[in-house]
């Protein structure tokens, strides 16, 4: 941003001697502050905007983050319920085997005993 300074302040201000080269320089001071600060602020809103577009840019990530814990929260309900139920099978199987052992050998018994008649 360019600024134009007058090089001399109107006629019709009238100013005590030597006042006007200090006034000019505080006006050229004042002037390169406020062209410093102006800047500054440019600097500060382009900052602001670049971290409101990383805030979005994080807030997608979070979200899918978020939807991936979901799904792999629902995933681990399902491998556990999976898990238990073939957990429940395993133990009812073997039960049954240990039924059908126990039986076979009823029946081998039986069998011999039967054989043992004869012989």
């Amino acid at each position: 941003m360019t600024i134009c300074i007058p090089s001399s302040l109107p006629s019709s201000t009238s100013y005590p001697k030597g006042t006007e080269k200090e006034t000019k320089l505080q006006i050229l001071k004042l002037t390169q502050e406020l062209s410093t600060q102006n800047e500054q602020s440019q600097h500060h809103v382009k900052t602001i905007g670049d971290l409101e577009q990383e805030l979005k840019q994080e807030d997608v990530v979070i979200e899918r983050i978020t939807t991936e814990l979901r799904e792999s929260n629902h995933h681990s309900d399902l491998a556990q319920k999976q898990y238990d139920g073939l957990k429940e099978s395993t133990e009812r199987l073997q039960e049954e085997n240990d039924s059908f052992v126990k039986f076979n050998e009823n029946l081998v018994d039986r069998i011999v005993q039967e054989k043992e008649k004869y012989i």
